[in-house]
């Protein structure tokens, strides 16, 4: 059917609708490009490339100068004289040799033609022969005919072979000689050739990064960037190859071994990040090599403006080291980059790149702009780098950073915004909008990316993914890396985080509150009811969190739910206190004898003697003189009036401000850098321990009964304590508990909540709640009233289980579980049933707030012992979307409240809660900074846990219950980067480190058992500062320092010096090896595993020591090896040098290994093996420096050695030496005299007849106290003056303090000899260790180097150095023949014999002079 005029369209207008659609078309294409092409990311390349180019350019005019052209021509002219040198010379033998070589040239492709020939027929007649062996068998007449051809052709491709090999050894010997002959000549031609090279490849550099095109060795129109303006035109930005210099690319790393989460998929990472930071990993561009390379270009630039005729520019002034007075010269600064301050880095690096920049702009050249993301990564050592342990090529950016790798546009990146602020700056910055609308929000990335960037100080989360175990993250060169995540990592255990949230990898973590099962024995109710209210009050620096009185319980949130939050809590107070006092348990202290009477004096002596200070810290007994002297220094006050403002504090204000003015302890192993004792400072900050408690109001809290069994064995009161026991005599613990009773705290009111008629009520209420929540009110209300006693049965059935362990512990007999069961069940109702209905209701109350605040959780409750954590698992908490973290209020939806209402959202804390705000340690008016990011999430929560019940209506306990402890704004910093950590690794195994083959396993172990049992606050074990360090310091020569000999031994290379086995049994059984020191080493209840995880830890870091060693030292051991071989080769000079140098002795200049060297240098100062001083090329002189390095040089090696140890250790058995060698080997330990500091072996058995056999009976340990209260202890029993052992009367005991910081500690007795007559004898106390242990303690290699250099193995050591380099004071002596090497072996091989036989080495008896000042006739002596 033909088709109607009407249905038909008129083409010109339909013309007309096509022209419009095509127009639009082409505009929407057009803008499409357009769009498409001017992308933020290609403005930063476009700095990057000018930056290059300005490099490059500097590098030019470097070249070009005068001193630089200078060379080049005596450059020129060395290759003439080379040349003529060689014609004069030689000229003869070269044309001979070329000659001969070109003889033999023409031999070799003589000889190789017909043996490629006959090789390529072989090869045929080869395959004829397989074919005809495989079709006819090898006795085929064919089969034979073809091998014997074969072998014939084999025969003289062979002969061929041979004379061809021998013209091609021809040609190499004869090239060979020639290239020797031509040696100064080429060697001349290189040098030349690199110095025109350097201009030449700078000048090409320049024009390639600025895109410009060369004519005739110069510009194409002037040096405009044809070149870039082509590669990078639209639809043709893809001919050129990719990393053409000037070229925009989007750079791209497809990462294997990083895997990411895509919804429900893994897939592999792909990473864009380098298409902005496109000098990320470029080391030209890290801002200590741009510094060096722009100090170096300046005398180029100035040449350059002389012969521009313009006038020279300011330089920047060189800023002065530290402790120096001259400012650095000019033009050397940069070789001293690393010991500048930060701020000294920035302000001289900016004034140079103002001088270069000015003189670029002059030169009508664009500027260097600088500045994220135009910079390298700030340690490429560590990062990103090719040579670096996280190359980028294998790990990428967003490992560490996370964000969406695949965009490259900023917002899409997933950045995150640190502020609100920022987030509005950054929009206006950032937004890539079309017609006013932004293509994309922050807002909108946050809701639809869960893993937005990480901001820089979070960062370090991602080391967690191959570093699962945190404490193996230490130093890397000397610098210290994943301090965050690792103070993060331990405040999540020491404060409890752990015992509430489960992570997988801290699941074995003990409860950090202390049992409170016999809390009868221990508190009384009102302290418990005030502290658990609000334990601040009493103990401003605890750990114990606050949970009440907070920003949801305050009188303040009340609402129709709840009326009455402050009653409310105190009742839940009142009650936990009851239940906890009704089901304590009864605890029997050690019994007191009743004439012990404690000396608070002498506890006062004990508790800073003995290692008390190590983890409690007491400002009653410290405060005025830190505090005073803090006040001084730091507001430059008088003493007088810092004196009056101390006086003026309150306890809680003293221990605040040490809080907050004071380092913490975790400053002195996380950044110890801020805590060392440094006697170079006029002042030393003190350090503030929170490990333990602070004991300045322990009198108002403990009684002195229970304080004296406490310290006697404090395993006996708890199992699981962390409190170690100082083996204290029961006269010391109660000296100390005397003392500790005079530490009050009387500010803190004491007092029970009272139980008027409001609270019952609000009791009765609370429990009808509870109760009706899974009942029906009937029910609830029978139960309240204990109808048909199921209120009884409740209570009993809750504490059953755990009466059930105090019973059956006491029977005689084992007994099943349902007999168990049924003693428990009597033991709670014979507690329960005499209570009143109304302490039955309390009790019940309080097992239900126990509950529901966690209280179980970090101490050990009766009835709850068994009870799982109350918190949320955190082990992948920051893999949750977060759109399931609650930001209540302060979710995107109510941003228009919270505008209304500035005044309540906009803070931290609300602004009328006064309390909050001056308990907190942050700013009273710090802003919250809510993002919605897992980040700021977990922030806030750490520094206000309730912050997001703000302004909500809710039931009691439907509130948030997380307490607040109170942290700082580091604190709260550290425990979100370990919580943003917490996410599956999604790496390889190629990248995660493998903790059970690698050295890093138990040093992680290691350190994180140290940490937890406190070592390193007595030990430097690593480069800690121990906290106990403060309290041992001397004044020598009119300063103070470190009192090395006196506080607890340096334990540096411990697993090379230790057999393992002893190690193991010793931390069993501690025992007392330095019998002088007035600290004890504490005894702690290890478990076997404990136990070997510190061995492991101490043999992995001597041999991580000796690997790290090795590989700083093999490049420096293969220039010194190549410079020898060099001199050797090269025949001795016929006038030595003068004064005359070892070849290489330079080493330490050597530009290539200037890292090496620094490394060395950094380890042989830390470890006092050399001063900084004599390895210092700013302040020393030439020949003292080479000296310096030398001396450091062959001291590490000696350490790298001796720390080269095998795990585990034991001294393998050797033969005894013979009798002869024996006596002499004791002959020659006395004339050494080691009997003066040491002694070898145990006591004789007593008791002493006379005075003649009473100092090989009796050991003098130490001497405790002064003048007649003074006390002596005597194989290890402490006894006081005046007291007769075996007959000999204790005259006087004393301790005699040396400003070299010896202590010489003596007891004078009075008895009588073997021949009647009355005398005083001299005990002095060994001021080292007994050797009778040597066999079984040391290794033998170890005790050889100990007697060789004792100084370098434990710098500051008493031990004298009896060997200097080896050689024995017995040199030439006939009594001892043989070297150094014999004596020492001597020495060693007696101390190991006299062991293996429990031999002992007499001591002398020495008679008290006659003039001494104690020798006095005793009046109460009898014979």
């Amino acid at each position: 059917m033909p088709v109607t005029e009407d249905r038909l369209y008129r083409p010109d207008r339909l013309n007309r609708w096509f022209a419009v659609s095509s127009i639009i078309m082409t505009i929407s294409i057009a803008w499409l490009i357009q769009v498409d092409y001017d992308r933020p990311w290609k403005d930063f390349q476009d700095r990057y490339f000018v930056g290059k180019a300005a490099l490059a350019h500097l590098d030019y005019l470097d070249a070009a100068r005068e001193q630089r052209v200078a060379e080049s021509t005596k450059a020129e002219r060395r290759v003439q004289d080379e040349r003529e040198l060689l014609d004069q010379t030689s000229g003869a033998r070269l044309a001979t040799l070329q000659s001969d070589l070109a003889t033999a040239d023409l031999e070799f492709r003589k000889a190789d033609a017909p043996y490629s020939k006959a090789s390529q027929v072989l090869e045929v007649t080869k395959d004829t022969y397989e074919r005809k062996l495989g079709a006819s068998g090898a006795e085929h007449p064919e089969t034979i005919a073809a091998h014997q051809q074969f072998q014939i052709e084999e025969d003289d491709v062979d002969r061929l072979r041979k004379e061809k090999e021998r013209w091609e050894d021809e040609k190499r010997r004869i090239a060979a000689d020639l290239r020797e002959l031509e040696k100064g000549v080429r060697t001349a031609e290189k040098a030349l050739l690199d110095l025109r090279q350097v201009a030449e490849s700078a000048l090409s550099k320049d024009r390639a990064y600025r895109g410009v095109l060369e004519f005739r060795g110069g510009e194409f129109l002037g040096g405009l960037p044809i070149v870039r303006g082509i590669i990078n035109m639209p639809l043709l930005d893809f001919t050129a190859p990719k990393n053409t210099p000037a070229r925009h690319q989007v750079n791209q790393l497809v990462l294997p071994d990083v895997r990411q989460r895509l919804n429900y998929l893994e897939s592999y990472t792909t990473d864009r990040c380098t298409t902005c930071h496109v000098a990320i990993d470029d080391p030209e561009f890290s801002k200590g090599n741009l510094a060096r390379k722009l100090e170096r270009s300046l005398p180029g630039v100035m040449e350059a403006m002389q012969r521009a005729g313009k006038t020279g520019l300011p330089l920047p002034q060189p800023p002065t080291l530290h402790g120096t007075e001259s400012p650095l010269p000019p033009g050397k600064v940069t070789d001293h980059w690393d010991e500048l301050a930060v701020k000294q880095q920035d302000d001289y690096f900016q004034g140079l790149l103002a001088v270069v920049n000015d003189y670029l702009k002059q030169t009508g050249r664009k500027a260097i702009e600088l500045g994220q993301p135009v910079l390298a990564h700030p340690n490429l050592e560590l990062y990103v780098s090719v040579d670096s342990p996280h190359a980028q090529a294998l790990m990428g950016c967003t490992v560490c950073h996370e964000g969406n790798p695949q965009e490259t546009d900023f917002v899409q990146a997933a950045h995150s915004p640190p502020t609100h602020e920022a987030e509005e700056r950054w929009a206006d910055e950032y937004y890539i909008s079309e017609l006013g609308v932004p293509n994309v929000t922050f807002e909108t990335i946050a809701h639809y990316w869960d893993r937005p960037m990480r901001l820089p100080q979070h960062t370090e989360a991602g080391c967690a993914k191959c570093h699962a175990e945190i404490t193996d993250i230490d130093r890397f060169r000397g610098e210290r890396v994943g301090a965050r995540i690792n103070l993060g990592q331990h405040l999540f255990r020491e404060v409890g985080c752990i015992n509430c949230h489960n992570v997988e990898d801290l699941k074995e973590s003990r409860r950090v509150g202390p049992d409170l099962r016999h809390v009868g024995s221990k508190l009384t109710a009102p302290f418990v009811q005030q502290w658990a209210f609000f334990p601040q009050k009493f103990r401003p620096s605890t750990r114990m969190p606050h949970f009440f009185a907070q920003e949801n319980n305050r009188a303040e949130s009340r609402n129709q739910f709840d009326t009455d939050p402050v009653l409310r809590t105190q009742t839940e107070v009142a009650a936990i206190s009851r239940y906890l006092f009704a089901t304590s348990a009864p605890w029997k202290p050690a019994e007191r004898p009743p004439d012990l009477k404690g000396d608070p004096q002498r506890g006062r002596e004990l508790f800073k003697s003995v290692g008390c200070l190590a983890c409690h810290s007491n400002i009653q007994e410290f405060g005025e003189q830190w505090i005073t002297e803090d006040l001084m220094q730091r507001e430059g006050l008088g003493q007088e009036k810092a004196l009056y403002r101390y006086k003026g504090m309150t306890l809680n204000e003293r221990v605040r401000y040490a809080e907050e003015h004071f380092h913490s302890q975790t400053e002195s192993f996380f950044q110890p850098e801020n805590a060392r004792f440094d006697p170079e400072k006029k002042y030393n900050k003190p350090t503030f321990s929170r490990f333990a408690p602070e004991l300045s109001g322990i009198g108002s809290k403990s009684t002195e009964a229970w304080l004296y069994a406490w310290l006697l064995d404090p395993s006996k009161y708890a199992k699981d304590t962390k409190m170690p026991s100082l083996r204290l005599t029961p006269a010391e613990a109660a000296d100390i508990a005397s003392y500790l009773m005079t530490l009050k705290n009387d500010e803190f009111e004491q007092h029970e909540f009272p139980m008027d008629s409001a609270a019952l009520r609000m009791s009765d209420d609370l429990i009808f709640s509870l109760l009706a929540s899974q009942r029906s009110e009937r029910r609830s209300r029978a139960i309240m009233h204990d109808d048909g006693g199921e209120l009884t049965r409740m209570l009993v059935g809750l504490l059953a289980d755990s009466f059930a362990e105090g019973v059956a512990a006491e029977l005689p007999r084992a007994v099943g579980d349902a007999e168990r069961r049924k003693l428990g069940e009597g033991a709670a109702y014979d507690v329960v049933s005499p209570m009143s209905l109304q302490d039955k209701k309390l009790t019940y109350l309080g097992s239900k707030m126990i509950g529901h605040y966690g209280c179980y959780a970090c101490h050990m409750i009766r009835g709850f012992e068994k009870t799982t954590p109350p918190g949320t698992d955190l082990t992948t908490w920051s893999e949750k979307p977060v759109t399931q973290l609650d930001f209540a209020f302060f979710g995107d939806a109510f941003h228009g409240m919270r505008e209304e209402k500035e005044e309540v959202f906009g803070y931290v804390y609300p602004q009328d809660g006064k309390e909050l705000n001056d308990w907190s340690p942050i700013d009273d008016r710090a802003r919250e900074q809510i993002r919605h990011t897992h980040a700021a999430f977990a922030k806030h929560k750490m520094l206000n846990p309730r912050i997001w019940d703000r302004e909500k209506i809710k039931k009691p306990y439907d509130k948030l219950k997380m307490p607040n402890f109170y942290f700082t704004e580091e604190e709260s910093e550290a425990l979100t980067t370990y919580l943003v950590s917490r996410v599956p690794p999604r790496v390889s195994e190629k990248l995660a480190v493998d903790y059970d083959t690698d050295l890093l396993g138990p040093i992680a172990r290691g350190r994180f058992l140290t940490r937890e049992l406190n070592c390193i606050a007595c030990h430097q074990i690593e480069d800690n500062a121990p906290l106990v360090q403060q309290f041992y310091r001397r004044k020598q020569s009119g300063r103070l320092e470190f009192d090395l000999n006196n506080a607890p031994p340096l334990l540096w290379g411990e697993g090379a010096k230790l057999q393992h086995n002893w190690f193991h049994r010793f931390v069993q059984h501690v025992e007392p090896l330095r019998p002088w020191l007035q600290i004890r080493m504490p005894s702690f209840k290890l478990t076997g595993e404990q136990r070997t995880t510190l061995v492991e830890y101490f043999a992995a870091l001597s041999r991580q020591d000796s690997s790290k060693l090795a590989g700083l030292l093999a490049p420096i051991d293969e220039y010194l090896n190549k410079a020898s071989e060099a001199a050797a080769s090269r025949g001795g000079p016929a006038e030595p040098p003068a004064p005359p140098t070892k070849p290489g002795s330079d080493w330490f200049e050597e530009e290539s290994l200037r890292e090496r060297t620094a490394g060395l240098r950094r380890w042989a100062v830390e470890r006092k093996l050399v001063r900084a001083g004599d390895v210092d090329p700013l302040t020393t002189a030439p020949e003292r420096l080479r000296n310096g390095y030398a001396q450091m040089l062959a001291r590490i090696r000696f350490l790298k050695d001796l720390y080269n140890v095998e795990y585990p250790f034991v001294e393998p058995a050797a033969p005894l030496s013979p009798e002869a060698e024996y006596a002499k080997g004791q002959e020659f330990f006395t004339d050494m005299g080691c009997l003066k500091c040491h002694i070898l072996g145990p006591m004789l058995p007593g008791p002493a007849k006379s005075t003649d056999d009473f100092t090989n009976v009796y050991r003098l340990d130490g001497v405790r106290g002064e003048g007649e209260g003074a006390a002596a202890i005597i194989n290890g029993t402490t006894y006081p003056v005046g007291v007769v052992i075996d007959g000999c009367k204790l005259i006087s005991a004393t301790n005699v303090y040396y400003d070299t910081g010896d202590v010489e500690t003596k007891a004078i007795f009075e008895g009588p000899n073997a021949a009647g007559q009355t005398e005083r004898i001299v005990l002095q106390a060994p001021s080292a260790p007994n050797l009778g242990l040597t066999n079984q303690r040391l290794r033998r290699a170890w005790v050889f180097d100990w007697m060789l250099s004792p100084q370098l193995i434990q710098p500051g050591t008493k031990m004298p150095q009896n060997f200097p380099g080896g050689e024995s004071p017995y040199k030439g002596d006939a009594k001892y023949p043989g070297t150094g090497m014999d004596h020492i072996n001597l020495l060693v091989d007696y101390l190991y014999d006299a062991g293996t036989k429990a031999a002992r080495s007499p001591l002398q008896k020495v008679v008290a002079p006659s003039g001494d000042e104690s020798f006095e006739e005793s009046k109460e002596f009898e014979d």
